[in-house]
């Protein structure tokens, strides 16, 4: 990934190979290796040369790689979940970004309130709260922000206080 950054040409030969191999792990079947190289295509194709072209390609490439995600599988676990921060981000940079139209931080807005809805189906920690507060503090709706933070704040009590050591580290 990081020498794939220093040099378009190597760049875009490492984007083919990917491509190339994610095609063989799809026919063979091969869901844990296809998962990883989807998450690193889209790494590399967010950073470098960064245009909106590219950056919805790495989109895909993450979702296609969520989309491969069984809760029956721990191996593709830490696979979802950085592929979901990494869709996550994309969302809320492109919700909060200046010059967006009305439109399309709205589109983006419900993507994130998509992706914060499906989270508590996941196994795995991350969850999405922080980037939806953040974008209603951006908007200027702290209040939301607090609503969002309080459940988390109660649930997380909740679980402390369950007498269930088990579980503490959730909480």
């Amino acid at each position: 990934v990081t020498l794939a950054q220093t040099d378009k040409t190597f760049r875009q030969h490492t984007i083919e190979a990917l491509r190339s191999a994610i095609d063989d792990a799809r026919r063979n079947n091969l869901t844990v290796n296809q998962g990883v190289l989807l998450l690193y295509q889209g790494i590399i194709l967010a950073r470098g040369i960064i245009d909106d072209a590219h950056l919805q390609q790495a989109v895909y490439s993450w979702e296609d790689c969520q989309s491969l995600y069984l809760a029956s599988r721990y191996d593709l676990m830490e696979t979802h979940r950085l592929a979901a921060c990494y869709v996550t981000q994309y969302h809320f940079q492109q919700a909060t970004k200046q010059g967006a139209s009305a439109q399309e931080s709205e589109q983006h807005f419900n993507k994130l309130l998509k992706i914060s809805r499906i989270a508590n189906t996941w196994a795995h920690s991350f969850r999405p709260t922080s980037f939806l507060a953040s974008y209603y503090v951006h908007r200027d709706q702290p209040e939301e922000a607090r609503k969002l933070f309080m459940e988390e704040m109660v649930d997380a009590l909740d679980i402390l206080s369950d007498r269930d050591p088990d579980n503490d580290f959730y909480g």
